[in-house]
């Protein structure tokens, strides 16, 4: 009994002083009335007044119904715990007060009241007890702090539309952020929620919660269902709520399939993303593919491979085809996002091949006429200057054809010259189509020697200029091939007696480096001049010649150092 006034008085938030055993009490007779009686007999010090020892009785038994209302309070019991403090507030003496009022018991009052059904009642009592303990906030704070109690503490048939649509988006945010809710418990809320919202206004201007339960509804609706593992209910359920937000918030021009999906993945944390959302419209599957390979770009982290990319871009694919005749601009521009963020992906997972395929195959698609040399281009230099990890990877299995344009694509920019040039060669021996070779024989042409004479590599500029002179229609002979190769050379293949020409070779480079290269003094016109006179032998100057032979090539060459 000790221990039980210990609790009492913490109760009550007073000190409990244990009295001494009470000395035997009055008889009463049947029928007397307790408290006449307590008011009647008269108290001496030795003995303690009836009155006394039922007041004490009375007020522990008060206590002891506040101790049984907090245990009803936080089993859930709402209705026990407000019928328990009724029965104190019978019992209590005058000098406490009431849990009616917004003092000591006031607040445990609200939340009972709340969890009883009784919301609007239990809001009004919690509102009158924060306002009163906390002057210093506004009522809007005291107001927000009201409804974080309504959010955990009223059930979903709270009495008012306004507690409903709380309770309900409390619910969904929870199964937000953990996950650990069903698919129905997440529509059961989602439900209740936006059965609410067409009933409930803005309490003021800066009543955001209210104003944004649209946007809320959606994307925590949404995450919730998806992480329960419904990606098909989440779908299926977003593309209104995507409406209701945007039409609550006044949001213009956000009604493409891209922009619902894309809303949806942000909404559900990419959760859905490259998982199967139930059957979709064209539109929605080239949305779901595009944002989807957009989501997994954006988000490093998100494990990517070549199967997810290739799942997304056979989507995409199937949805262009399907589209076909379509001139807006969303499949317009989709198709473009498509070909540039399927690429990516592949990219990423160093999947060159399926890189290479896809947007070959798809520009194809998107242009008939295009280029395919351009397409080559500019699938290898695809994100330059951040070169991808596959501009230079020199894609094996492809048809003769499909290899000479992609060795000539891979000579622009790479590195290994040698390698790519053999490439080259092995595809130029085995075209089918001589028209192909025809047709591009003049970047046959210059980019090996490009490639070559741009590293410094000046012997393998000329070995390659040779070797690709020979593909032309109409092959150049020694002087001329040399005069372009000088010309072409400038600024980069000073050098003129490369190692491995022969003597016919050596004396053209002679008479082109006199007549127009980068000759800079008298001694070395001259030296040029009598390497032409040893090598003259290899060759057979032209009638009317006289401008290649060495004293004309000699004679132009010191006019123009004058010069």
């Amino acid at each position: 009994m000790a221990l039980l006034g210990w609790m009492t008085a913490c109760v009550a938030g007073t000190e409990h002083v244990p009295t001494k055993a009470a000395p035997p009490l009055h008889e009463i007779e049947a029928g007397d009335d307790p408290d006449r009686i307590a008011g009647t007999v008269r108290e001496t010090p030795a003995e303690p007044s009836l009155a006394g020892t039922l007041a004490e009785a009375r007020e522990r038994e008060a206590f002891e119904r506040v101790a049984s209302a907090e245990r009803k309070r936080t089993a859930g019991d709402g209705k026990g715990c407000v019928a328990e403090l009724d029965a104190y507030d019978r019992l209590a003496p005058q000098w406490r007060s009431k849990s009616t009022e917004p003092l000591e018991y006031g607040l445990m009052r609200a939340e009972c009241l709340m969890l009883a059904g009784q919301c609007e009642a239990g809001r009004v009592l919690a509102r009158r007890y924060l306002a009163r303990i906390h002057p210093e906030h506004s009522a809007a704070h005291t107001e927000s702090s009201v409804d974080s109690m309504v959010a955990g503490t009223c059930g979903p048939e709270a009495d008012t539309p306004l507690d409903r649509l709380i309770v309900a988006l409390s619910v969904l945010r929870q199964g937000a952020k953990n996950g650990q809710m069903t698919a129905t418990a997440c529509v059961s809320a989602l439900d209740r929620g936006v059965a609410a919202l067409p009933h409930t206004t803005p309490r003021d201007a800066n009543d955001r919660l209210v104003i944004e339960a649209g946007w809320a509804l959606a994307t925590d609706g949404a995450r919730c269902i998806a992480r329960a593992g419904e990606c098909i209910t989440a779908w299926q359920r977003f593309p209104a709520l995507f409406d209701v937000w945007v039409r609550s918030e006044r949001i213009d021009g956000a009604n493409d399939p891209d922009d619902v999906r894309a809303a949806f993945d942000h909404a559900t944390e990419g959760e859905c993303v490259g998982r199967y959302s139930g059957p979709l419209t064209p539109p929605e599957e080239l949305a779901h593919a595009i944002e989807g390979l957009e989501w997994a770009k954006e988000h490093r982290s998100f494990p990517v491979t070549a199967e997810f990319c290739a799942d997304l871009a056979d989507h995409g694919v199937r949805a262009l085809h399907s589209l076909r005749g379509d001139s807006s601009n969303f499949v317009k521009d989709g198709s473009m996002r498509l070909l540039i963020e399927g690429t990516r992906c592949f990219v990423r997972t160093e999947d060159c091949a399926s890189a290479r395929t896809f947007f070959v195959e798809l520009s194809r698609e998107r242009d008939p006429q295009n280029d395919l040399l351009g397409i080559e281009d500019a699938y290898i230099s695809f994100e330059r200057p951040n070169a991808n990890a596959c501009e230079k990877a020199f894609i094996s299995r492809l048809t003769p054809d499909e290899q000479l344009i992609h060795a000539m694509a891979i000579l622009s920019v790479t590195d290994e010259c040698g390698s790519a040039f053999d490439a080259l060669v092995n595809a130029v021996a085995a075209v089918l189509d001589p028209e192909l070779r025809k047709q591009y024989q003049t970047e046959l042409e210059l980019r090996p020697f490009r490639c070559f004479a741009y590293a410094g590599q000046c012997v393998e500029a000329w070995n390659a200029y040779r070797i690709t002179n020979q593909w032309q229609d109409n092959p150049r002979n020694d002087e001329h091939l040399r005069d372009d190769f000088t010309s072409l050379a400038s600024g980069y293949c000073p050098t003129v007696m490369e190692p491995g020409l022969s003597p016919a070779e050596q004396y053209w480079a002679a008479i082109v480096h006199m007549r127009a290269g980068d000759v800079r003094s008298l001694a070395k016109c001259k030296a040029l001049q009598r390497h032409a006179k040893r090598t003259a032998s290899a060759v057979q100057v032209p009638p009317h010649g006289h401008e290649v032979d060495p004293d004309s090539a000699f004679a132009a060459c010191k006019k123009r150092l004058r010069d």
